[in-house]
């Protein structure tokens, strides 16, 4: 009986895991309408997702989607937040300072009581390689 539970427990989570992420179902590198908060106020433009990691070091704004060179580059430290297609970032301050140095983008997860964010960590050996 306990191996019937584990089993259909095991497939219940696993059948339930693709439907969380359809929402968020976005392709990198291209861009997408967005915005801006800084201190309670919101400027819409368009904006590129780039590679996980390249979203918590900054925001890139366009004036089209045709666009080849950016129009402004944000960093942590300049803005409160940004939204790009149905991602939500956040700035904090990283803790502890001794991981990685400085403010950082969260991606924002799960908004509630608890709030859940996500970030994502590069290996000074993967950033000198390039991977």
């Amino acid at each position: 009986m306990k191996k019937v539970t584990t089993l259909l427990f095991t497939i219940l989570i696993c059948t339930n895991l693709p439907a969380q992420q359809k929402g968020d179902t976005v392709r990198l590198w291209t861009i997408y309408p967005g915005y801006v908060v800084q201190q309670n106020k919101y400027d819409s433009r368009l904006y590129q997702l780039n590679n996980y990691i390249d979203n918590q070091r900054k925001a890139l704004f366009y004036n089209n989607p045709d666009d080849e060179e950016y129009a402004v580059r944000y960093k942590p430290k300049d803005i409160k937040a940004y939204k790009v297609g149905p991602r939500y970032y956040e700035s904090f301050k990283f803790w502890p300072e001794t991981a990685a140095r400085g403010v950082h983008f969260f991606l924002r997860l799960i908004e509630g009581p608890v709030t859940y964010y996500k970030w994502y960590y590069e290996s000074p050996e993967d950033s000198k390689n390039g991977l």
